[in-house]
């Protein structure tokens, strides 16, 4: 496997206070590159990369999916079928489908 280098990828951090999705530069954690928060987002739990890499998905205690593009991070779908919070995701390796589990004893599988 490839060792991606920290300085040629741009940091991740949930900030559970603010539940927002931040993007940060690793060679500087004092430089951040972008905040992104969602109406009623909550504490973002899980988060995955598409195989491509291209597509990042987050599972938030609101019982949400959120997806964004990446390294962009502008927002794209918000997935609503949970009535419980988020425990985890996964994307297909070769379709564009995105499996989420919830507390609420569900899994929803979404196109993306």
């Amino acid at each position: 496997a490839n060792r991606v280098s920290s300085t040629n990828i741009a940091g991740l951090r949930s900030r559970r206070s603010l539940g927002s999705i931040g993007r940060w530069n690793l060679a500087n954690f004092a430089e951040k590159v972008t905040d992104i928060e969602g109406e009623g987002s909550g504490f973002q739990k899980v988060v995955r990369f598409s195989t491509s890499g291209g597509t990042l998905a987050t599972g938030g205690s609101d019982g949400c999916v959120r997806t964004w593009k990446f390294p962009a991070m502008t927002p794209g779908w918000v997935f609503r079928g949970h009535t419980g919070e988020i425990d985890d995701l996964d994307f297909h390796h070769s379709r564009d489908q995105l499996v989420s589990v919830s507390r609420d004893c569900s899994a929803c599988i979404w196109n993306v």
